[in-house]
């Protein structure tokens, strides 16, 4: 008698551990659907690379369409030519031996050349295009400093000027131009970063951290609105979330054994 109630015990145990293992098993099945779940992909970045050339994978996460673009640079790695293997277009760059873009063109539409063109001191003083041979766009520049502050252009409705003017230390700088569509401010910190803007259509806030990433801007609108965006960074410096309340974004990267990125997969939280 007591050997068949310890045998009715045995398996009441045992049937007892298979359903809580069962329960388990279902609880982590929902789990991970539920994690699948609250994960909505926007984009996949696959990344490969050759001695002078990179080849980026983009497969959107709506409607799983996949674009791939070629990037060959030359030995100082400047970008040599874009070409984007989908659709056929490309944009080609020449160098000067500063390592200055002074040429460069694209198929699109009719066909676009651009040509830049830099003083002694390396500053990019004059810039025109074409369509199709055809005289576009052209502007020339004036710096003080290595800053622009000063730039006007010619075109069908006439000429246009632009003017930057800063304080002595560089940190501030007011802008204005020839359609007199209001004046903007900015100021920079130190190192050069934009920390204020305001303009007719508001103000901006930038805040940045030790490396110089962007971390935070807030705008303040003219109608009294506000609307902040927060961004955080991996220990390399690689953009890991961008959230403003609305469409918060993350991203996460894969590697390889170099260093390289080999993947990153941008996504939102639902």
């Amino acid at each position: 008698m007591k050997l068949k109630n310890l045998k009715i015990i045995f398996w009441g145990l045992c049937i007892a551990f298979c359903a809580c293992e069962s329960n388990k098993l279902e609880n982590t099945k929902a789990t991970d659907t539920r994690l699948a779940e609250t994960k909505k992909v926007l984009k996949i970045e696959n990344y490969t690379y050759e001695e002078n050339s990179e080849i980026i994978e983009i497969i959107s996460g709506i409607n799983n369409k996949k674009t791939i673009y070629i990037k060959t640079y030359d030995d100082n790695h400047n970008l040599l030519k874009n070409y984007c293997k989908t659709d056929g277009y490309f944009i080609e760059y020449e160098y000067n031996r500063n390592n200055q873009v002074v040429y460069s063109k694209d198929n699109g539409g009719d066909g676009h050349e651009y040509f830049y063109e830099y003083d002694s001191n390396g500053d990019m003083t004059y810039f025109h295009s074409t369509i199709g041979g055809e005289p576009y766009l052209n502007y020339h520049a004036e710096y003080e400093n290595h800053k622009l502050v000063h730039r006007y252009s010619q075109a069908v409705l006439g000429e246009h000027h632009e003017w930057w003017t800063y304080t002595d230390d560089f940190r501030k700088c007011t802008y204005k131009n020839s359609l007199k569509d209001g004046i903007t401010y900015y100021e920079y910190d130190s190192h050069g970063n934009k920390i204020y803007e305001k303009s007719y259509l508001g103000e901006n806030f930038y805040a940045y951290d030790d490396n110089g990433n962007l971390i935070s801007k807030k705008t303040i609108y003219e109608d009294g609105k506000t609307h902040t965006t927060i961004y955080e960074y991996d220990t390399m410096g690689n953009k890991i979330s961008e959230k403003d309340g609305l469409f918060d974004t993350y991203y996460e990267y894969e590697f390889y054994d170099n260093g390289k990125i080999k993947t990153i997969v941008s996504y939102r939280k639902s």
